[in-house]
This record gives structure tokens, C-alpha cells and sequence, in this order.
């Protein structure tokens, strides 16, 4: 019993060490800019986003009263998928295959690699990453190829710019439920800024869309 009560010592001990050195890996590859999103690692949140900047959770609650309808594997699509809080928590608590799309970029240099370090720590075979840059040709060229049960455009449409509407109609082609944000108007925002995003968020009600609350 004295033998057996050390091994299970050392193996514990082994076990949180790997642990520990795990999340500091992940953690390590989150020091050069700022957070978006919570960040995920075996749907645990290791780091929150400074000053809950998007609040995730709240914004899952909503996404929840879609999924919930399945009561079957279900394909999600989540386009610019920031840091995959969504996509990992969908993965971890859904019968599901999420698609992830994104990439670095010149707001968020590190963007891609980061959430490629996120998807090879929380070893998910449920969960594919498509690391690019996603352009109105490929929306289009995969809504004549693929179909998803649930799609997500969380801020996304009006990066865009001009071609905001074009993005939308693309979007809206790629699943059965369609979940956009758009970004709200504000004060430091330029006129221009949200005179766009007043038009999307008509648009899209035009369109046929809900409000989800």
C-alpha cells in the first residue's frame, strides 16, 4: 500500500506537471498582443479577454437556443473564428464538426497562429481549421459546394467595407441558421462607421432575420 500510495503520488504529481507546463504553453503564445475572446483549453477558460471585451459567455447563451433544436450531429461553420471560444465550447458540449476559418491579419498579426496553437492543445477530432483569408469569391465558391446546419459571422460582415452587402448575401447562402453580429453604433465611431452598420443591421432585417434575446 506504501508503494502504491508514492506511485500514485508521482503519477499525480506527473499529471499536474503536464498540465501546468500544457496551459503555460498555451498561455505562452497569448504575451505579443491583445485578446479578443476567452481562451479555451479543455472547455476551461485559461485566459478571459481584458475587460471581457466581447462577453462570450452571454453571447453562447444566445447561440445556444439554436443549437438546441438538433437533436442530431450537427455541421457548424464559424467564419472568422477569432479565437474559437465558439467553436471549441460547440465541439466540447454538441454532437457536432465545427469549421473554424481565419487568419493572421494586419489588426491582429498573430491572430491564425494562436488559435493554430489552441486547436492542437485541446485535441479535439471534431473540430477543423481552415487557417486563410477569406474573401467574397471563396464565401461564394463554398456556398455552391457546402451547406452547414449552423453558421457563424460574429463582426464580421461590415470588415467587408464597400462590399458589405455582397458578403452578407454570400453568408446567408451557407446554412440552414445563419448567426450575425453586427458591430453597434458608437459614439468614437466615425458617422461614416456607423451609418454602415445601421444600414447592415437593416438589411438584415429586411431580409427576414431575428433578434435573438
Amino acid at each position: 500500500m506504501k508503494k502504491f500510495a508514492v506511485w500514485c503520488s508521482v503519477f499525480f504529481l506527473v499529471f499536474v506537471v503536464y498540465k501546468l507546463s500544457r496551459t503555460f504553453f498555451v498561455l505562452s503564445a497569448f504575451n505579443k498582443e491583445e485578446i479578443c475572446q476567452d481562451v479555451i483549453l479543455d472547455n476551461k477558460i485559461i485566459k478571459k479577454a481584458p475587460g471581457n471585451r466581447l462577453a462570450c459567455e452571454s453571447r453562447y447563451k444566445l447561440i445556444k437556443q439554436v443549437l438546441d433544436k438538433y437533436t442530431r450531429t450537427i455541421g457548424v461553420l464559424n467564419i472568422g473564428a477569432n479565437l474559437g471560444y465558439y467553436s471549441f465550447r460547440i465541439a466540447n458540449e454538441y454532437d457536432a464538426i465545427c469549421v473554424m476559418i481565419e487568419s493572421n491579419n494586419p489588426s491582429y498579426p498573430y491572430l491564425g497562429d494562436q488559435l493554430f496553437t489552441l486547436c492542437k492543445a485541446n485535441h479535439l477530432d471534431n473540430v477543423i481549421y481552415l487557417n486563410k483569408v477569406i474573401r467574397i469569391e471563396d464565401l461564394k465558391r463554398l456556398g455552391e459546394c457546402e451547406s452547414f446546419d449552423v453558421t457563424l459571422a460574429l463582426n464580421i460582415i461590415h470588415r467587408f467595407g464597400a462590399q458589405w452587402k455582397e458578403a452578407a448575401d454570400a453568408i446567408l447562402s451557407l446554412g440552414d441558421h445563419v448567426i450575425i453580429e453586427t458591430p453597434s453604433e458608437e459614439p468614437l465611431a466615425s458617422s461614416e462607421e456607423n451609418e454602415n452598420r445601421r444600414a447592415i443591421e437593416e438589411y438584415l432585417l429586411s431580409r427576414g432575420a431575428k433578434i435573438l434575446s
